[in-house]
């Protein structure tokens, strides 16, 4: 059984109940274990589910020092493609049949600090992802990296986030992120037909060690995206939080992890039948496309 939230997408419509209910829009701390459960691998409390380098990740105060709650994704990656730590929102962590679905509109916030420099890293926000051979997702991540910071979204793998090779869009950020100091990561995803946009904004805290200080200037420009829904990057889709760096550690910090969308829950096909039928929605677009050319 599959837990669907937010069913606006047409392809995500094929599985939607008529049970309303709202998403996660209050922000998650990372206080207790009803935020997180700290055990490893086996998570059965909280809202959320390591799939990658769990070990590395933990609740507990930030690794900036500012002495806030956090999400800590802690250790090292190599420059290889695909790399560093992933972990899912999932209402469910401990039913391994039982995954939370998005699929439509949907805005993700988060608070996020790097620890002390050491070459291009960052956390992010993972979005449009789904687990399983050969699914991919994206990621928006904010890189630290001394005076050539940027906003970035990148292609994911199974095997966690893509290097600057498989990066999607940036904007420069100026140098603008300092260490051990907070930002407001922002995330918008819209749908229209089998098309995505994707927004991205980094904003300055009042008080740089206080996340839940008020949101100061924003940095840089709005990252902007488009691009199409296909047979590996698809929805229903998961949502979570990632970090990687290229060639050292990618300590990070994370929290007030919040959701804004509209909700619905039903049970759906597993993964490989909805590959099938998402595969199968694409081909009917393309066909009535065809159609309206020849006509």
């Amino acid at each position: 059984m599959k837990k669907i939230f937010n069913g606006s997408l047409a392809v995500g419509a094929l599985f939607a109940a008529s049970v309303m209910f709202p998403a996660h829009a209050v922000p998650i701390t990372f206080a207790s274990g009803a935020d997180y459960d700290n055990s490893n691998p086996a998570q059965a409390t909280g809202v959320f589910r390591d799939v990658l380098n769990g070990a590395g990740i933990s609740r507990g105060n930030d690794l900036g020092g500012t002495g806030h709650t956090a999400l800590n994704l802690t250790g090292s990656s190599n420059n290889g493609a695909y790399n560093g730590a992933m972990t899912l929102y999932d209402t469910t962590p401990g039913d391994a049949a039982s995954k939370s679905l998005f699929t439509g509109n949907i805005s993700i916030f988060a608070d996020i600090l790097t620890s002390t420099f050491n070459n291009s890293k960052g956390p992010g926000i993972l979005f449009l992802y789904n687990e399983g051979s050969g699914m991919e997702g994206l990621a928006l991540s904010v890189f630290n990296a001394g005076n050539t910071d940027n906003l970035e979204l990148r292609r994911v793998s199974q095997l966690g986030e893509g290097n600057p090779s498989k990066s999607l869009a940036l904007t420069s950020l100026s140098g603008q992120i300092a260490q051990n100091a907070w930002y407001r990561l922002e995330l918008d995803l819209t749908f229209s037909g089998l098309g995505y946009t994707v927004a991205g904004r980094v904003f300055n805290h009042a008080l740089a060690t206080d996340p839940n200080s008020a949101i100061g200037t924003q940095i840089g420009a709005q990252l902007n995206y488009s691009g199409l829904l296909s047979a590996t990057t698809m929805a229903p889709y998961e949502i979570g939080l990632v970090a990687r760096s290229n060639g050292g550690v990618y300590d990070s910090s994370v929290t007030n992890f919040s959701i804004v969308a509209d909700a619905e829950q039903a049970s759906v096909p597993e993964p490989g039948s909805l590959g099938l039928l998402g595969i199968a929605a694409l081909g009917l677009a393309l066909a009535r496309r065809r159609r309206r050319r020849q006509g």
